[in-house]
């Protein structure tokens, strides 16, 4: 059991593999088992990065879209298409 950020009870600790408490069954062909839940003097901290990784991440998946969108956008086997395909492949490349 586990007290998870937003829970005022503690849960059953699930293997997220198999979809099954880890108290129950064989686990030893189940990969990734560890949920790091932060303790509560921690949990504000760590939600706010949290928050900060998805805002960056959303930001990060609107630049694809417009970069995709311009792509469709222009005549292929063009000098403007093959800059608006670097700048797509610059934008996967890049860190969020």
């Amino acid at each position: 059991m586990a007290l998870r950020s937003g829970d005022t009870e503690p849960s059953v600790c699930m293997c997220h593999p198999c979809d099954h408490p880890l108290e129950e069954g064989d686990h030893s062909q189940c990969h990734n088992l560890l949920e790091f839940i932060p303790c509560p003097e921690h949990r504000d901290e760590e939600r706010h990065k949290m928050v900060a990784v998805e805002t960056k991440r959303a930001a990060h998946h609107r630049r694809l879209n417009a970069a995709l969108h311009e792509f469709e956008k222009i005549p292929k086997n063009t000098p403007e298409s093959a800059n608006a395909w670097e700048e797509v492949l610059r934008i996967l490349s890049s860190n969020f």
